[in-house]
């Protein structure tokens, strides 16, 4: 398991919406590279429940230290 640091954290207009930006640093098990990448992850919530949650990150870096 890696290690992943939020970066930035914003409220919208919309009280029920968080942005977080988010830093991942780990190593491939497969094959022993590093991997760094950053991840933005919108979440909705309600009443202390998470309602939904979308996740956008560029899965090239992972596929670079899947194959070294």
């Amino acid at each position: 398991m890696g290690q992943h640091r939020a970066q930035h954290g914003q409220r919208l207009t919309d009280p029920e919406v968080l942005i977080v930006e988010l830093e991942t640093r780990a190593v491939a098990t497969a094959t022993g590279a590093p991997y760094q990448g950053r991840s933005v992850q919108v979440f909705r919530i309600r009443d202390g429940r998470i309602l939904l949650l979308r996740d956008y990150w560029n899965p090239m870096g992972l596929a670079d230290a899947l194959r070294a």
